[in-house]
Protein backbone atom coordinates (compact mmCIF):
# COMPACT_ATOMS: atom_id res chain seq x y z
CA UNK A 1 0.00 0.00 0.00
CA UNK A 2 2.87 2.58 0.90
CA UNK A 3 4.59 1.43 -2.15
CA UNK A 4 1.56 2.50 -4.42
CA UNK A 5 0.97 5.82 -2.42
CA UNK A 6 4.84 6.47 -3.31
CA UNK A 7 4.18 5.67 -7.10
CA UNK A 8 0.93 7.96 -7.46
CA UNK A 9 2.99 11.19 -7.97
CA UNK A 10 5.11 9.46 -10.51
CA UNK A 11 1.92 8.05 -12.61
CA UNK A 12 -0.19 11.84 -12.09
CA UNK A 13 3.42 12.86 -13.95
CA UNK A 14 3.36 10.29 -16.59
CA UNK A 15 -0.52 10.85 -17.80
CA UNK A 16 -0.22 14.53 -17.43
CA UNK A 17 2.71 14.44 -20.11
CA UNK A 18 1.11 11.77 -22.26
CA UNK A 19 -1.82 13.54 -22.61
CA UNK A 20 -0.05 16.82 -22.98
CA UNK A 21 1.83 15.49 -25.78
CA UNK A 22 -1.56 13.97 -27.78
CA UNK A 23 -2.93 17.74 -27.44
CA UNK A 24 -0.16 19.08 -28.94
CA UNK A 25 -0.43 16.31 -31.62
CA UNK A 26 -3.48 17.32 -31.93
CA UNK A 27 -3.02 20.83 -32.65
CA UNK A 28 -0.62 20.55 -35.09
CA UNK A 29 -2.55 20.16 -38.39
CA UNK A 30 -5.04 23.37 -36.64
CA UNK A 31 -2.77 25.62 -35.61
CA UNK A 32 -1.37 26.65 -39.01
CA UNK A 33 -4.61 27.47 -40.07
CA UNK A 34 -6.25 29.50 -37.19
CA UNK A 35 -5.57 32.73 -39.72
CA UNK A 36 -7.82 31.58 -42.83
CA UNK A 37 -10.73 33.42 -44.02
CA UNK A 38 -13.99 32.65 -42.84
CA UNK A 39 -14.62 30.96 -46.49
CA UNK A 40 -14.10 28.05 -45.58
CA UNK A 41 -16.46 25.10 -44.47
CA UNK A 42 -19.90 26.12 -44.07
CA UNK A 43 -18.50 29.95 -44.72
CA UNK A 44 -22.10 31.18 -44.57
CA UNK A 45 -22.48 29.52 -40.62
CA UNK A 46 -19.23 30.61 -39.64
CA UNK A 47 -19.67 34.47 -41.04
CA UNK A 48 -23.14 34.74 -39.41
CA UNK A 49 -21.28 33.76 -36.07
CA UNK A 50 -18.86 36.57 -36.71
CA UNK A 51 -21.52 39.04 -37.34
CA UNK A 52 -23.41 38.53 -34.48
CA UNK A 53 -20.02 38.84 -32.32
CA UNK A 54 -18.58 41.85 -34.18
CA UNK A 55 -22.33 43.66 -33.73
CA UNK A 56 -21.89 42.60 -29.89
CA UNK A 57 -18.58 44.97 -29.54
CA UNK A 58 -19.53 47.60 -32.19
CA UNK A 59 -23.51 48.26 -31.51
CA UNK A 60 -25.06 46.32 -28.49
CA UNK A 61 -23.00 44.42 -26.04
CA UNK A 62 -26.01 42.88 -24.17
CA UNK A 63 -25.77 38.92 -24.45
CA UNK A 64 -29.75 38.85 -24.50
CA UNK A 65 -30.10 41.12 -27.92
CA UNK A 66 -28.04 39.46 -30.51
CA UNK A 67 -28.16 41.20 -33.73
CA UNK A 68 -27.83 40.36 -38.11
CA UNK A 69 -26.72 42.08 -40.24
CA UNK A 70 -29.07 40.91 -43.11
CA UNK A 71 -31.90 43.07 -41.21
CA UNK A 72 -33.76 45.65 -43.22
CA UNK A 73 -34.51 48.67 -41.36
CA UNK A 74 -34.98 46.61 -38.07
CA UNK A 75 -32.87 46.68 -35.05
CA UNK A 76 -31.38 43.24 -36.43
CA UNK A 77 -32.23 41.17 -32.83
CA UNK A 78 -33.60 38.02 -34.11
CA UNK A 79 -33.99 34.54 -32.71
CA UNK A 80 -31.82 32.05 -32.17
CA UNK A 81 -29.54 29.89 -29.45
CA UNK A 82 -28.23 31.41 -26.65
CA UNK A 83 -25.38 33.31 -27.76
CA UNK A 84 -22.45 32.53 -24.82
CA UNK A 85 -20.07 31.35 -27.30
CA UNK A 86 -20.37 34.72 -29.82
CA UNK A 87 -20.21 37.07 -26.59
CA UNK A 88 -17.34 35.49 -24.91
CA UNK A 89 -15.38 36.11 -28.39
CA UNK A 90 -17.18 39.94 -28.00
CA UNK A 91 -15.46 40.67 -24.91
CA UNK A 92 -11.79 39.32 -26.51
CA UNK A 93 -12.71 42.05 -29.47
CA UNK A 94 -13.19 44.26 -26.71
CA UNK A 95 -9.76 43.66 -25.11
CA UNK A 96 -7.49 43.14 -28.39
CA UNK A 97 -9.73 44.21 -30.90
CA UNK A 98 -11.53 42.35 -33.69
CA UNK A 99 -9.61 39.72 -35.35
CA UNK A 100 -11.35 36.35 -36.72
CA UNK A 101 -8.32 34.05 -35.34
CA UNK A 102 -9.54 34.98 -31.74
CA UNK A 103 -12.96 33.19 -32.73
CA UNK A 104 -11.33 30.46 -34.02
CA UNK A 105 -8.70 30.50 -31.06
CA UNK A 106 -11.86 29.97 -28.68
CA UNK A 107 -12.96 26.70 -30.57
CA UNK A 108 -9.43 25.65 -30.27
CA UNK A 109 -9.50 25.94 -26.41
CA UNK A 110 -12.82 23.75 -26.11
CA UNK A 111 -11.17 21.47 -28.66
CA UNK A 112 -8.38 21.15 -25.83
CA UNK A 113 -10.84 20.75 -22.89
CA UNK A 114 -12.95 18.28 -24.93
CA UNK A 115 -9.20 16.05 -25.35
CA UNK A 116 -8.90 16.40 -21.52
CA UNK A 117 -12.33 15.71 -20.58
CA UNK A 118 -12.47 12.78 -22.76
CA UNK A 119 -9.64 11.09 -21.80
CA UNK A 120 -10.94 11.78 -17.95
CA UNK A 121 -13.91 10.10 -18.93
CA UNK A 122 -12.57 7.02 -20.53
CA UNK A 123 -10.39 6.74 -17.82
CA UNK A 124 -13.06 6.25 -15.25
CA UNK A 125 -15.41 4.30 -17.55
CA UNK A 126 -12.67 1.29 -18.54
CA UNK A 127 -8.80 1.79 -18.43
CA UNK A 128 -5.91 4.20 -19.12
CA UNK A 129 -4.50 2.38 -22.02
CA UNK A 130 -8.50 2.94 -23.75
CA UNK A 131 -8.33 6.78 -22.47
CA UNK A 132 -5.25 7.16 -24.49
CA UNK A 133 -6.44 5.56 -27.55
CA UNK A 134 -9.38 7.18 -27.54
CA UNK A 135 -8.10 10.65 -27.02
CA UNK A 136 -5.48 9.86 -29.83
CA UNK A 137 -8.71 9.04 -32.50
CA UNK A 138 -10.46 11.61 -31.34
CA UNK A 139 -7.86 14.77 -31.96
CA UNK A 140 -7.15 12.86 -35.59
CA UNK A 141 -10.68 12.41 -36.87
CA UNK A 142 -10.59 15.01 -40.36
CA UNK A 143 -14.48 16.13 -39.22
CA UNK A 144 -13.26 17.85 -36.12
CA UNK A 145 -9.99 18.80 -36.83
CA UNK A 146 -12.28 21.31 -39.13
CA UNK A 147 -14.85 22.03 -36.79
CA UNK A 148 -12.72 22.44 -33.42
CA UNK A 149 -11.04 25.24 -35.39
CA UNK A 150 -13.73 27.36 -36.76
CA UNK A 151 -15.83 30.12 -35.86
CA UNK A 152 -18.94 28.06 -34.88
CA UNK A 153 -20.02 27.23 -30.97
CA UNK A 154 -19.68 23.14 -32.77
CA UNK A 155 -16.59 22.77 -30.47
CA UNK A 156 -17.94 24.64 -26.54
CA UNK A 157 -20.72 21.88 -27.68
CA UNK A 158 -18.65 18.86 -27.73
CA UNK A 159 -17.18 19.98 -24.18
CA UNK A 160 -20.65 20.15 -23.04
CA UNK A 161 -21.80 16.92 -24.01
CA UNK A 162 -18.95 14.71 -22.52
CA UNK A 163 -18.40 17.03 -20.07
CA UNK A 164 -21.83 16.13 -18.68
CA UNK A 165 -21.68 12.36 -18.53
CA UNK A 166 -18.46 12.94 -17.23
CA UNK A 167 -19.33 15.15 -14.34
CA UNK A 168 -22.90 13.03 -14.12
CA UNK A 169 -21.07 9.67 -13.54
CA UNK A 170 -18.66 11.72 -10.95
CA UNK A 171 -21.43 12.82 -8.98
CA UNK A 172 -23.40 8.97 -8.76
CA UNK A 173 -20.33 7.80 -7.85
CA UNK A 174 -19.13 10.37 -5.23
CA UNK A 175 -22.33 12.08 -4.51
CA UNK A 176 -20.51 15.50 -3.45
CA UNK A 177 -21.66 19.17 -4.49
CA UNK A 178 -18.89 20.07 -6.62
CA UNK A 179 -19.50 17.45 -9.24
CA UNK A 180 -23.52 18.04 -9.51
CA UNK A 181 -22.96 21.80 -10.05
CA UNK A 182 -20.59 20.93 -12.53
CA UNK A 183 -22.84 18.67 -14.12
CA UNK A 184 -25.87 21.44 -13.79
CA UNK A 185 -23.34 24.32 -15.34
CA UNK A 186 -22.41 22.24 -18.06
CA UNK A 187 -25.83 20.53 -19.00
CA UNK A 188 -27.57 23.88 -18.82
CA UNK A 189 -25.46 25.28 -21.02
CA UNK A 190 -25.15 22.36 -23.38
CA UNK A 191 -28.97 22.33 -23.64
CA UNK A 192 -29.53 26.58 -23.99
CA UNK A 193 -26.75 26.11 -27.25
CA UNK A 194 -29.04 23.41 -28.65
CA UNK A 195 -32.40 21.92 -27.34
CA UNK A 196 -31.37 18.35 -29.07
CA UNK A 197 -28.77 17.96 -26.59
CA UNK A 198 -32.08 16.35 -24.06
CA UNK A 199 -31.65 13.44 -25.75
CA UNK A 200 -28.61 13.05 -23.41
CA UNK A 201 -30.52 12.77 -20.49
CA UNK A 202 -30.86 9.09 -21.90
CA UNK A 203 -27.15 7.53 -20.88
CA UNK A 204 -28.06 10.06 -17.50
CA UNK A 205 -30.96 7.82 -16.82
CA UNK A 206 -29.59 4.75 -17.22
CA UNK A 207 -26.01 5.91 -14.89
CA UNK A 208 -28.79 7.09 -12.35
CA UNK A 209 -30.62 4.37 -12.19
CA UNK A 210 -27.51 1.79 -12.38
CA UNK A 211 -26.13 4.26 -9.42
CA UNK A 212 -29.75 4.29 -7.04
CA UNK A 213 -32.07 1.39 -8.78
CA UNK A 214 -35.86 2.31 -8.33
CA UNK A 215 -34.94 5.08 -5.39
CA UNK A 216 -33.31 7.77 -8.13
CA UNK A 217 -36.33 9.18 -8.91
CA UNK A 218 -36.72 10.02 -5.44
CA UNK A 219 -33.89 12.15 -5.13
CA UNK A 220 -34.46 15.79 -4.72
CA UNK A 221 -31.65 16.62 -6.32
CA UNK A 222 -32.10 14.82 -9.44
CA UNK A 223 -35.21 16.67 -9.50
CA UNK A 224 -33.46 19.95 -8.86
CA UNK A 225 -30.84 18.97 -11.97
CA UNK A 226 -33.91 18.92 -14.13
CA UNK A 227 -34.67 22.88 -12.87
CA UNK A 228 -31.35 23.93 -13.31
CA UNK A 229 -31.33 22.13 -16.64
CA UNK A 230 -34.75 23.16 -18.19
CA UNK A 231 -35.51 26.59 -16.59
CA UNK A 232 -32.73 28.49 -18.33
CA UNK A 233 -33.55 27.02 -21.48
CA UNK A 234 -37.33 27.49 -21.08
CA UNK A 235 -36.69 31.39 -20.15
CA UNK A 236 -34.37 32.12 -23.24
CA UNK A 237 -36.17 30.63 -26.11
CA UNK A 238 -39.45 32.45 -24.92
CA UNK A 239 -37.07 35.97 -24.85
CA UNK A 240 -35.85 34.76 -28.24
CA UNK A 241 -39.43 34.23 -29.42
CA UNK A 242 -40.03 38.02 -28.44
CA UNK A 243 -37.68 38.89 -30.34
CA UNK A 244 -38.82 37.16 -33.66
CA UNK A 245 -42.34 38.66 -33.21
CA UNK A 246 -40.40 41.86 -32.87
CA UNK A 247 -38.39 42.10 -36.46
CA UNK A 248 -39.45 38.75 -37.80
CA UNK A 249 -35.99 38.02 -38.00
CA UNK A 250 -35.04 33.77 -37.11
CA UNK A 251 -32.43 31.51 -37.82
CA UNK A 252 -35.19 28.69 -37.74
CA UNK A 253 -35.96 28.01 -33.75
CA UNK A 254 -39.52 28.52 -33.62
CA UNK A 255 -42.55 29.25 -36.51
CA UNK A 256 -41.62 30.08 -40.02
CA UNK A 257 -38.28 29.19 -39.74
CA UNK A 258 -36.10 26.19 -40.92
CA UNK A 259 -37.32 23.14 -39.83
CA UNK A 260 -34.45 20.94 -39.10
CA UNK A 261 -36.46 18.58 -37.38
CA UNK A 262 -37.07 14.76 -39.34
CA UNK A 263 -40.44 13.28 -40.89
CA UNK A 264 -41.45 10.19 -43.02
CA UNK A 265 -40.15 12.13 -45.67
CA UNK A 266 -36.50 11.34 -44.73
CA UNK A 267 -37.25 8.57 -42.62
CA UNK A 268 -38.43 6.36 -45.42
CA UNK A 269 -35.40 7.97 -48.00
CA UNK A 270 -32.21 5.55 -48.53
CA UNK A 271 -30.37 8.66 -49.33
CA UNK A 272 -30.74 10.08 -46.01
CA UNK A 273 -28.98 6.81 -44.77
CA UNK A 274 -26.65 6.65 -47.41
CA UNK A 275 -25.55 10.38 -46.30
CA UNK A 276 -25.39 9.58 -42.50
CA UNK A 277 -23.50 6.37 -42.88
CA UNK A 278 -20.85 8.20 -45.39
CA UNK A 279 -20.23 10.41 -43.19
CA UNK A 280 -19.72 8.58 -40.09
CA UNK A 281 -17.52 6.10 -42.06
CA UNK A 282 -15.76 8.32 -44.70
CA UNK A 283 -15.37 11.99 -42.28
CA UNK A 284 -15.22 10.74 -38.73
CA UNK A 285 -12.46 8.44 -38.53
CA UNK A 286 -11.85 7.16 -42.11
CA UNK A 287 -12.97 3.68 -43.13
CA UNK A 288 -9.94 2.10 -40.98
CA UNK A 289 -10.83 3.82 -38.01
CA UNK A 290 -14.35 2.81 -38.61
CA UNK A 291 -13.74 -0.67 -38.70
CA UNK A 292 -11.46 -0.49 -36.05
CA UNK A 293 -14.83 0.70 -33.58
CA UNK A 294 -17.03 -1.89 -35.14
CA UNK A 295 -14.35 -4.42 -33.22
CA UNK A 296 -14.33 -2.59 -30.52
CA UNK A 297 -18.20 -2.41 -30.46
CA UNK A 298 -18.80 -5.86 -31.57
CA UNK A 299 -15.99 -8.15 -30.15
CA UNK A 300 -14.15 -5.94 -27.22
CA UNK A 301 -14.73 -7.91 -23.67
CA UNK A 302 -17.02 -4.73 -22.42
CA UNK A 303 -17.28 -3.87 -18.57
CA UNK A 304 -20.50 -3.40 -16.53
CA UNK A 305 -20.80 0.42 -17.26
CA UNK A 306 -22.61 1.00 -20.32
CA UNK A 307 -23.20 3.98 -20.56
CA UNK A 308 -20.93 4.44 -23.79
CA UNK A 309 -24.00 2.24 -25.64
CA UNK A 310 -26.71 4.44 -24.25
CA UNK A 311 -24.65 7.68 -25.39
CA UNK A 312 -24.78 5.86 -29.01
CA UNK A 313 -28.35 5.31 -28.80
CA UNK A 314 -28.99 8.56 -27.76
CA UNK A 315 -27.25 10.10 -30.94
CA UNK A 316 -28.88 7.67 -32.62
CA UNK A 317 -32.41 9.58 -31.69
CA UNK A 318 -30.62 12.41 -31.99
CA UNK A 319 -30.52 12.28 -35.21
CA UNK A 320 -33.83 10.33 -36.34
CA UNK A 321 -35.66 13.57 -34.44
CA UNK A 322 -33.34 16.13 -36.36
CA UNK A 323 -33.17 14.49 -39.45
CA UNK A 324 -33.15 17.65 -41.49
CA UNK A 325 -30.57 18.94 -39.52
CA UNK A 326 -28.29 16.63 -39.97
CA UNK A 327 -29.14 15.91 -43.83
CA UNK A 328 -28.18 19.64 -44.51
CA UNK A 329 -25.03 19.61 -42.23
CA UNK A 330 -22.13 17.67 -41.78
CA UNK A 331 -20.98 19.18 -38.39
CA UNK A 332 -24.28 17.77 -36.60
CA UNK A 333 -22.48 14.77 -36.73
CA UNK A 334 -19.22 16.13 -34.78
CA UNK A 335 -21.19 14.95 -31.50
CA UNK A 336 -20.81 10.91 -32.68
CA UNK A 337 -17.03 11.25 -32.38
CA UNK A 338 -16.26 10.78 -29.38
CA UNK A 339 -18.46 7.77 -29.02
CA UNK A 340 -16.88 6.13 -32.20
CA UNK A 341 -13.35 7.25 -30.78
CA UNK A 342 -14.00 5.09 -27.53
CA UNK A 343 -15.00 2.11 -29.65
CA UNK A 344 -11.91 2.66 -31.82
CA UNK A 345 -9.79 2.43 -29.01
CA UNK A 346 -11.72 -0.19 -27.61
CA UNK A 347 -11.21 -2.13 -31.21
CA UNK A 348 -7.42 -1.18 -30.78
CA UNK A 349 -7.08 -2.51 -26.94
CA UNK A 350 -8.68 -6.02 -28.59
CA UNK A 351 -6.52 -6.09 -31.29
CA UNK A 352 -3.50 -5.31 -29.15
CA UNK A 353 -3.78 -8.03 -27.34
CA UNK A 354 -3.88 -10.86 -29.65
CA UNK A 355 -1.12 -12.02 -31.73
CA UNK A 356 -2.27 -10.95 -34.90
CA UNK A 357 0.78 -12.48 -37.46
CA UNK A 358 1.70 -15.34 -35.47
CA UNK A 359 0.82 -17.91 -38.63
CA UNK A 360 2.06 -15.08 -40.87
CA UNK A 361 5.59 -15.17 -42.41
CA UNK A 362 6.21 -11.81 -41.06
CA UNK A 363 6.08 -12.78 -37.62
CA UNK A 364 9.66 -12.70 -36.94
CA UNK A 365 9.81 -9.35 -38.96
CA UNK A 366 7.22 -7.39 -37.54
CA UNK A 367 4.64 -7.31 -34.11
CA UNK A 368 1.59 -6.98 -33.91
CA UNK A 369 1.90 -4.10 -31.83
CA UNK A 370 4.31 -2.17 -34.70
CA UNK A 371 1.65 -3.25 -36.64
CA UNK A 372 -1.07 -1.19 -35.58
CA UNK A 373 0.83 1.32 -34.45
CA UNK A 374 1.63 1.66 -38.15
CA UNK A 375 -2.43 1.72 -38.88
CA UNK A 376 -2.56 4.76 -36.29
CA UNK A 377 0.17 6.26 -38.04
CA UNK A 378 -1.26 5.56 -41.62
CA UNK A 379 -5.11 6.39 -40.30
CA UNK A 380 -3.75 9.74 -39.13
CA UNK A 381 -2.07 10.56 -42.40
CA UNK A 382 -5.30 10.13 -44.44
CA UNK A 383 -7.11 11.98 -41.87
CA UNK A 384 -4.94 14.78 -42.15
CA UNK A 385 -5.13 14.32 -46.05
CA UNK A 386 -9.23 14.72 -45.85
CA UNK A 387 -9.13 17.37 -43.62
CA UNK A 388 -7.49 20.04 -46.17
CA UNK A 389 -10.54 19.39 -48.23
CA UNK A 390 -12.49 21.97 -45.74
CA UNK A 391 -10.34 24.37 -46.35
CA UNK A 392 -10.92 25.44 -49.91
CA UNK A 393 -12.33 28.98 -50.95
CA UNK A 394 -12.82 31.63 -53.22
CA UNK A 395 -10.14 34.53 -52.54
CA UNK A 396 -12.25 36.87 -54.65
CA UNK A 397 -15.27 36.64 -52.34
CA UNK A 398 -13.02 38.77 -49.67
CA UNK A 399 -11.79 41.18 -52.50
CA UNK A 400 -15.82 41.59 -53.64
CA UNK A 401 -16.58 42.23 -49.63
CA UNK A 402 -13.55 44.99 -49.74
CA UNK A 403 -14.76 46.53 -52.79
CA UNK A 404 -18.45 47.25 -51.25
CA UNK A 405 -16.71 48.72 -48.54
CA UNK A 406 -14.63 50.79 -50.63
CA UNK A 407 -17.47 51.49 -52.72
CA UNK A 408 -20.16 52.08 -49.76
CA UNK A 409 -20.26 54.58 -47.09
CA UNK A 410 -20.27 52.79 -43.63
CA UNK A 411 -24.05 53.29 -42.29
CA UNK A 412 -24.95 52.83 -46.10
CA UNK A 413 -27.72 50.25 -46.04
CA UNK A 414 -27.05 47.68 -49.01
CA UNK A 415 -29.32 45.24 -50.95
CA UNK A 416 -27.00 41.74 -51.62
CA UNK A 417 -28.13 39.92 -54.90
CA UNK A 418 -27.60 36.41 -53.79
CA UNK A 419 -28.31 32.68 -55.57
CA UNK A 420 -30.68 30.16 -55.56
CA UNK A 421 -30.09 29.59 -51.55
CA UNK A 422 -32.32 27.63 -48.98
CA UNK A 423 -34.60 26.49 -52.16
CA UNK A 424 -35.89 23.42 -51.20
CA UNK A 425 -36.47 24.83 -47.62
CA UNK A 426 -39.63 26.35 -48.38
CA UNK A 427 -40.08 28.36 -45.49
CA UNK A 428 -41.84 32.09 -44.71
CA UNK A 429 -38.94 33.17 -42.70
CA UNK A 430 -35.66 32.07 -43.35
CA UNK A 431 -32.47 33.16 -42.33
CA UNK A 432 -29.94 35.22 -45.36
CA UNK A 433 -26.70 34.47 -46.28
CA UNK A 434 -24.40 36.80 -44.40
CA UNK A 435 -21.14 36.44 -46.46
CA UNK A 436 -21.12 39.74 -47.93
CA UNK A 437 -22.41 41.44 -45.37
CA UNK A 438 -19.71 40.36 -42.97
CA UNK A 439 -16.53 41.06 -45.32
CA UNK A 440 -18.43 44.31 -46.20
CA UNK A 441 -19.56 45.25 -42.68
CA UNK A 442 -22.47 46.34 -44.03
CA UNK A 443 -26.33 46.00 -43.00
CA UNK A 444 -29.48 45.88 -45.43
CA UNK A 445 -31.44 43.30 -47.30
CA UNK A 446 -30.49 39.90 -48.75
CA UNK A 447 -32.43 38.67 -51.93
CA UNK A 448 -32.36 35.77 -53.23
CA UNK A 449 -32.03 35.04 -57.02
CA UNK A 450 -35.99 33.86 -57.43
CA UNK A 451 -36.99 37.20 -55.54
CA UNK A 452 -34.93 39.61 -57.80
CA UNK A 453 -37.22 42.02 -58.96
CA UNK A 454 -37.07 45.96 -60.01
CA UNK A 455 -40.23 46.39 -57.88
CA UNK A 456 -38.54 45.00 -54.72
CA UNK A 457 -35.62 46.62 -55.20
CA UNK A 458 -37.91 50.26 -55.41
CA UNK A 459 -39.43 49.51 -52.39
CA UNK A 460 -36.05 48.64 -50.53
CA UNK A 461 -34.57 51.62 -52.10
CA UNK A 462 -37.69 53.71 -50.47
CA UNK A 463 -36.72 52.27 -46.79
CA UNK A 464 -33.37 53.22 -47.21
CA UNK A 465 -31.05 51.03 -49.76
CA UNK A 466 -28.47 52.95 -51.57
CA UNK A 467 -27.04 50.23 -53.30
CA UNK A 468 -27.22 47.00 -55.54
CA UNK A 469 -24.91 44.75 -55.55
CA UNK A 470 -24.46 40.86 -56.61
CA UNK A 471 -21.33 38.74 -56.87
CA UNK A 472 -23.19 36.47 -59.18
CA UNK A 473 -23.22 38.31 -62.51
CA UNK A 474 -24.68 35.49 -64.81
CA UNK A 475 -28.00 36.24 -62.43
CA UNK A 476 -28.27 39.23 -64.88
CA UNK A 477 -27.56 37.00 -67.99
CA UNK A 478 -30.42 34.69 -66.58
CA UNK A 479 -33.21 37.60 -65.96
CA UNK A 480 -32.47 39.88 -68.99
CA UNK A 481 -36.15 41.65 -68.12
CA UNK A 482 -34.58 42.41 -64.40
CA UNK A 483 -31.07 43.60 -66.09
CA UNK A 484 -32.23 46.06 -68.54
CA UNK A 485 -34.45 47.78 -66.03
CA UNK A 486 -31.91 48.16 -63.66
CA UNK A 487 -29.60 49.54 -66.15
CA UNK A 488 -32.23 51.84 -67.91
CA UNK A 489 -33.32 53.10 -63.72
CA UNK A 490 -30.59 52.88 -61.66
CA UNK A 491 -26.43 54.50 -61.87
CA UNK A 492 -24.21 51.13 -62.95
CA UNK A 493 -20.67 51.65 -60.74
CA UNK A 494 -19.08 48.46 -61.72
CA UNK A 495 -19.34 45.79 -63.39
CA UNK A 496 -16.86 42.98 -64.31
CA UNK A 497 -16.90 39.08 -64.59
CA UNK A 498 -16.84 38.30 -60.72
CA UNK A 499 -19.49 41.45 -59.46
CA UNK A 500 -21.97 44.39 -60.41
CA UNK A 501 -22.68 46.86 -58.47
CA UNK A 502 -25.52 49.89 -58.62
CA UNK A 503 -26.49 53.05 -57.03
CA UNK A 504 -29.84 53.21 -56.25
CA UNK A 505 -29.83 57.41 -55.56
Amino acid sequence: MINKIEEMPVLLKRKSVILLLIIVFGLIPRLPTINVPLLDANSWRQAETASITRNFTEEEFNILYPRVNWRGISSGHFESEFQIYTFTIAILYKMFGVHDWLGRMVSLVFFIFSGIILFKLTNKIYDYKTAIWTTLFFMISPLYIQYSRVFMPTSMQVFCEIALIYYFSKWMDEDRWYPFLACAIVTSLAVILKPQSLVLGLPLLYLAIRRHRKTAFLKWQMWLLVVIVILPSLLWYNHAHKLFLETQLTVGIGEGGYNKFGGIKYWLNPDFYKTIGFRVINDMLTFPGFILATIGFVLSSQKRNYVVYWWALAFGIYVFIVAEGHYRHDYYQVTFIPVLSIYAARGMNYLWEKDLLQDSFLKNRLSSKSALVSLFILISIVCLMKSRQYLNYDPNRIEYGKRIAQVTGKNDLIIIGGWKTDTHLHVKYTNRDPIDFYFSDRKGWHLDFDNWSLSLIESYRQQGARYFMTYYPKGFDMNKTFAKGMSDKYKLLEANDRWIIYALE
